[in-house]
């Protein structure tokens, strides 16, 4: 937030969208992960060591690089909506505006509803990577993770709602995006699936084999 502070733009989101993002856009798969099949050769791992940390140098590693990454996506998404709808971006490639004033409320409404959007992606897609710290998304079974499948679809739900409903526009300041922002947040969202949980925890060489 210091670096929009320091560049005289507002800040890219509202307190009450990121209640939204802890309480319900996250709060349903976080308890789906709890139910989710264990993932592949768990009973062939050693036990964890005792009075290991929970957040250990590969937890850190791990949410380090996805909260980057979610920062440059939204942050992009911020950056283009605020140069798409103004003609530039106030501060930086152009002059300041008064963000207190029309046109420029509703172009900040556009822009935040867009990292508002752009964040819940991120984390909708990130957390198919978050089920098994041994193996990439690409080498584990999803077919059976019904649980995360229907809290996923809640929550995206829930953020299209909170976009597009207009008795809930006013509460979380949204408004509706184009189809060229979703096909932008979409693209920008997808590297979360890259991270790559086995390496950052240290497991990039206690791979199984394929089944």
């Amino acid at each position: 937030m210091r670096l929009f502070d320091r560049t005289n733009l507002p800040l890219p989101i509202t307190p009450i969208q990121i209640l939204w993002l802890n309480l319900a856009t996250d709060g349903f798969p976080a308890l789906a992960l709890g139910v989710d099949p264990p993932s592949r050769g768990v009973m062939e791992r050693p036990p964890r060591e005792p009075g290991k940390k929970m957040m250990d140098r590969g937890m850190i590693s791990f949410v380090l690089v996805a909260g980057f990454v979610a920062f440059l996506a939204s942050s992009f998404m911020f950056l283009w909506s605020l140069n798409t709808y103004i003609g530039h971006i106030p501060g930086l490639t152009g002059p300041m505006v008064n963000w207190d004033i029309e046109p420029y409320v509703t172009n900040l409404r556009h822009a935040r509803t867009a990292v508002f959007a752009s964040v819940v992606t991120f984390e909708l897609i990130f957390v198919w990577n978050c089920r098994d710290e041994y193996h990439p998304i690409w080498r584990t079974e999803i077919r059976h993770s019904t649980a995360l499948f229907a809290a996923v679809a809640v929550s995206i739900i829930l953020t299209l709602m909170t976009i597009y409903a207009p008795f809930m526009q006013p509460l979380f300041d949204t408004m509706p995006l184009e189809p060229m922002a979703w096909v932008l947040i979409i693209l920008t969202s997808l590297p979360a699936l890259l991270i790559p949980p086995h390496i950052l925890f240290g497991h990039k060489d206690e791979l199984l084999p394929e089944e």
